[in-house]
């Protein structure tokens, strides 16, 4: 028999923030900006699941992540007051799409150990545009950009091993390739806001990573488990902020990083103290 499994996802998000002129307003007027960031997405997946004989199952399936982003900034004669909007300053657009496929294999080995080997294949694509408006005060010119389509992919693989050494205790060991495509935000928002600004880059790469991870959990009553994890992920082309500017006046841009390294330990345990309450820390 198969499993069959679907799911759609849609949002509707609306930002909305004012920002007072830091060289020119007070606390109780003045110049200032109102800018706003409608931002929809939606999220599908549908995959299927079927047994390969007892011991084995396979899944597999395909997904779809697209987001839209449709900003705007105006000047307001008084930044109290959202109504005196007088011209457009700003604006910007993204639309970003990322296409999966992916299929894990399940596989029982004895009655002890399971094995989980898999892959996954990610298609990115994005376009968008930027635009300001000249100003007197200061005197800038206007600057428009459209950014043309573009477009990433990856395969990214992973394998990992869940072994029942005794009744109460678990040993776990996985391995994986991972993808994260750059927000719309980071490729296309420039905003400035109570005195920090922040630069998009429209050429950003997304970033890709490798991990692994050791642990162990054990069952120490009905009630309490005890887990740890050792764990080490190496990220190519991180995408973080570069500071351009110190404090008062903060500028910094979305930038690419290079290479990341990232590990530590994390211990966990859960209780179950009575019929209506678990804790949990970790």
């Amino acid at each position: 028999p198969r499993d069959w499994c679907s799911d759609v996802c849609s949002s509707d998000l609306q930002y909305q923030f004012v920002n007072a002129d830091s060289a020119t307003a007070t606390w109780g007027g003045g110049s200032g900006t109102q800018s706003t960031a409608p931002n929809s997405g939606t999220d599908a997946n549908l995959s299927v699941s079927f047994p390969l004989g007892n011991m084995q199952t396979i899944v597999s399936g395909v997904a779809l992540h697209r987001e839209v982003v449709d900003g705007l900034t105006y000047n307001l004669a008084n930044w109290r007051d959202p109504e005196t909007r007088t011209t457009l300053a700003s604006g910007f657009t993204g639309d970003s799409t990322t296409t999966s496929v992916y299929a894990q294999d399940e596989v029982a080995v004895g009655g002890k150990l399971k094995v989980y080997a898999g892959g996954r294949y990610d298609s990115w694509q994005t376009q968008g545009s930027y635009f300001k408006s000249a100003t007197t005060a200061p005197a800038t010119p206007a600057v428009s950009a459209s950014y043309e389509a573009r477009s990433s992919s990856a395969f990214n693989a992973k394998l990992a091993g869940v072994y029942r050494a005794m009744e109460d205790v678990t040993l776990r060991a996985s391995y994986g390739q991972s993808f994260r495509a750059p927000t719309n935000q980071d490729l296309y928002a420039y905003s400035s806001i109570a005195g920090v600004t922040s630069i998009n880059d429209p050429n950003l790469k997304p970033e890709q990573g490798r991990s692994w991870e050791l642990g162990t959990a054990w069952q120490v009553s009905e009630n309490l488990k005890t887990s740890a994890t050792y764990y080490q992920t190496m990220i190519q082309d991180l995408i973080t902020n570069k500071r351009l500017a110190p404090p008062p006046n903060i500028v910094s841009q979305r930038i690419n990083a290079g290479r990341a390294r990232i590990s530590g330990i994390e211990l966990s345990a859960e209780s179950v103290l009575n019929s209506w309450l678990e804790m949990s820390t970790s």
